[in-house]
């Protein structure tokens, strides 16, 4: 992991406050995977799983494994909050092939899609 510190973090980040979602992630997950020296094209060509582990291994690093998460529920339009388990949630995601996980937290069970990587 080559981001360890919060000013490193802080940094990555800033330089891609001027750019999509998509692009700060990319940019992250080039901080996060140092062996490929931010070759553009062998990040995005890095299979979805590999990018979804490596974002969250960077994100448990810096922020431990608790995820406070809130969301809208897509049959009613309530507000949902809970905590999720960054760890957790990464082996799932990793141990499927399907891009369709279900989290059972707190009584709840909520599904979550893995979005395609934009090209």
């Amino acid at each position: 992991m080559a981001i360890t510190q919060a000013a490193e973090f802080l940094a990555t980040w800033e330089t891609g406050l001027d750019r999509a979602p998509a692009g700060r992630a990319l940019l992250l997950h080039g901080a996060a995977r140092p062996d490929l020296g931010g070759d553009r094209e062998a990040l995005l060509a890095l299979p979805v799983g590999e990018r979804e582990a490596d974002l969250f291994a960077l994100r448990r690093a810096l922020f431990g494994e608790r995820m406070q998460v809130r969301l809208e529920c897509a049959a009613c339009g309530a507000d949902m909050e809970f905590e999720l388990d960054a760890g957790e949630f990464a082996r799932t995601l990793a141990d499927r092939g399907d891009p369709l996980v279900r989290v059972a937290e707190d009584g709840w069970e909520v599904e979550f899609r893995v979005p395609a990587w934009p090209t």
